[in-house]
C-alpha cells in the first residue's frame, strides 16, 4: 500500500467525519471523557460528602415492614436503577410516580425476605452473578457490560444485585413451599401435547406480562392507573424486559416477564380474548382478571402449520482505530493509514475480529442476528449499502475512526417444533407455582405490619 500523505491523512481524519452514531455499540469516547470519566465520576461518588440536610433527607424512614425500615435512599437508589435500565426519562412527576411503585415493591420484597429468613432460604452470590449473566446474554451484552454501563451513567450495581437476590430468594423460597405441593401427572401432559397437534392451525403467541395484584393494600382503580401509565412509558420508548423485572410482581418479573409461546386457553379467558387481536410488537391495554391487572405484549405471533418469515436481521463486525482528542500531525497519519490498511485489505469477518483484537479495538464485536429495523436509521442506511464481506472506508466517530463489515443479512424463520413432554411438564409446573406464589404474597402482605410513613 503506498504511504499516506499527510494532506491526505488530515482530509481522513477531519473530512471524512460523517456520523457520531454509534455510542451503545463502540462505547464512551477514549482518552478524553470516557473510561476516565467514568472512573472520576465513581471516584466522586465515593468521596463526595453530603450535606447534613442532604444525608438526614436519604436516611429518612419511609416505611416500617414488622420493625424492618426502608429509607428514602432504598427508593432512590431503586428509582435511578428503574430510569437506567428502562429508558423511562428522569423528570420530577416521573421520579414521584415511580417512586411510589418501587416503594410497594421494596415493602413486598422486605417481607419476602423476612419470610425467607424464617425458612432458612439464602441466595449465594454465585447464583447473583448467574442472574446478570442470564440478563446480559438475553440482550446480547458481552460479559461485564451492565456494570459498566451502570457506572457511566451514575448507576449502582449493587442495587441491581440486591434486586435479582430478592427475585431469586422468592422464586426458591415459593419452590420449597408448593413445590411437593404441584403434581404433574402424565395424563395432564397427554392432553396437552394432543390439544397442541389439533391446534396446529390456530395462531400462538410469544408473550410477555407484567403482572399487578389487586387487594386491599392494592385497589383496582390504582393498578389500572399504574398499567395505563406502564403502557404509556412503553409506547414512549421504554423497555418492556426492563419494565416487567421493576413493576411485575408475577414470578416472570426475573425473566423479563416472558411466558414463551402460548395459545388459546392456556391463559385466562380474559387474557385470551385481549391478545386475540394484537399482532407482533403490540401491547394490551391493562387487563383484569380474578387475581389483578396484567399488560400483554405481544412479541411475535405464528400459525404452527404455517412458518413465515420473520423480522430482517444482520450480523456486523467492527473495529476502532483510536487517534485521540488533540492528536499530533504524525499521530494521525500512522492512524489513519492503519485504518485504511483494514478497509483495503480484510477480506471477511473472522479477519476483522482477529485484526480488532491486535489493535486492540474497544468496540464490540458480538454484534450477531440483530433486528435491522431496530437499528439507528445512520447505521441502516450505511448497512443496506453493503454486502456480506463489504467494509465501510473509515468514518470519523468521536476521537478516531471506525470501519464497519456486514457479515451476514437474512430474515429469521421461526420454525416450529412441537413441544416436547418436558416442556410441556415444566410449563403446566410453573403455571400452578405461579398461582401459589400470587397466593402466598397476598397472605404476607396480610400478615404485615406496614407503616408507610410518606
Amino acid at each position: 500500500m503506498p504511504p499516506v500523505s499527510r494532506s491526505a491523512a488530515l482530509c481522513l481524519a477531519a473530512g471524512l467525519g460523517l456520523l457520531a452514531l454509534l455510542g451503545p455499540l463502540v462505547g464512551p469516547p477514549f482518552g478524553s471523557g470516557g473510561e476516565a470519566a467514568a472512573q472520576s465520576t465513581r471516584g466522586s461518588q465515593r468521596t463526595a460528602p453530603q450535606s447534613a440536610p442532604q444525608s438526614r433527607e436519604a436516611q429518612r424512614i419511609v416505611a416500617i415492614v414488622n420493625d424492618e425500615v426502608i429509607t428514602n435512599h432504598d427508593v432512590d437508589r431503586r428509582v435511578r436503577l428503574v430510569f437506567i435500565s428502562s429508558g423511562i426519562p428522569d423528570t420530577a412527576e416521573n421520579r414521584k410516580r415511580v417512586g411510589q411503585q418501587v416503594l410497594r415493591a421494596l415493602i413486598d420484597e422486605r417481607a419476602q425476605f423476612q419470610e425467607a429468613k424464617r425458612l432458612r432460604v439464602s441466595v449465594s452470590e454465585t447464583e447473583i452473578d448467574e442472574g446478570i449473566e442470564r440478563i446480559e446474554k438475553g440482550n446480547r451484552m458481552p460479559p461485564g457490560q451492565i456494570a459498566r454501563d451502570l457506572a457511566a451513567k451514575g448507576g449502582d450495581i449493587a442495587t441491581l444485585r440486591d434486586q435479582i437476590r430478592a427475585g431469586i430468594s422468592w422464586a426458591k423460597l415459593v419452590r420449597q413451599r408448593f413445590g411437593n405441593v404441584v403434581q404433574i401427572t402424565n395424563e395432564q401432559v397427554d392432553e396437552v401435547l394432543r390439544e397442541s397437534e389439533r391446534n396446529r392451525d390456530k395462531p400462538e403467541f410469544l408473550v410477555a406480562e407484567i403482572f399487578l395484584p389487586v387487594d386491599q393494600t392494592a385497589p383496582e382503580a390504582e393498578q389500572v392507573r399504574v398499567a395505563e401509565r406502564i403502557i404509556q412509558d412503553f409506547k414512549g420508548g421504554a423497555n418492556f424486559a426492563a419494565l416487567a423485572r421493576e413493576f411485575s410482581q408475577g414470578t416472570s418479573a426475573a425473566t423479563g416477564g416472558d411466558l414463551g409461546w402460548i395459545r388459546s386457553g392456556q391463559l385466562d379467558p380474559e387474557i385470551d380474548r385481549a391478545i386475540a387481536g394484537l399482532q407482533r410488537d403490540q401491547i394490551s391495554r391493562p387487563i383484569r382478571t380474578a387475581t389483578g391487572i396484567h399488560v400483554i405484549y405481544v412479541r411475535g405471533r405464528r400459525i404452527p402449520s404455517k412458518p413465515e418469515p420473520g423480522p430482517l436481521l444482520v450480523s456486523f463486525r467492527q473495529i476502532f482505530v483510536h487517534v485521540g482528542e488533540n492528536p499530533t500531525l504524525d499521530v494521525i497519519e500512522r492512524q489513519v493509514g492503519l485504518a485504511e490498511s483494514i478497509w483495503r485489505n480484510t477480506k471477511s469477518c473472522a479477519e476483522m475480529e482477529r485484526k480488532a483484537k491486535e489493535i486492540k479495538s474497544p468496540a464490540r464485536n458480538d454484534l450477531n442476528n440483530l433486528p435491522f429495523d431496530q437499528l439507528p436509521d445512520q447505521l441502516k442506511d450505511i448497512l443496506s449499502k453493503l454486502k456480506p464481506g463489504q467494509t465501510t472506508q473509515p468514518m470519523r466517530v468521536g476521537p478516531g475512526l471506525i470501519i464497519l463489515m456486514l457479515c451476514d443479512r437474512h430474515r429469521h424463520v421461526d420454525e416450529y417444533r412441537p413441544p416436547t413432554k418436558d416442556d410441556i411438564r415444566d410449563g403446566l409446573f410453573r403455571q400452578r407455582m405461579e398461582q401459589y406464589a400470587r397466593r402466598y404474597q397476598r397472605e404476607l402482605r396480610r400478615a404485615a405490619n406496614v407503616d408507610i410513613r410518606q
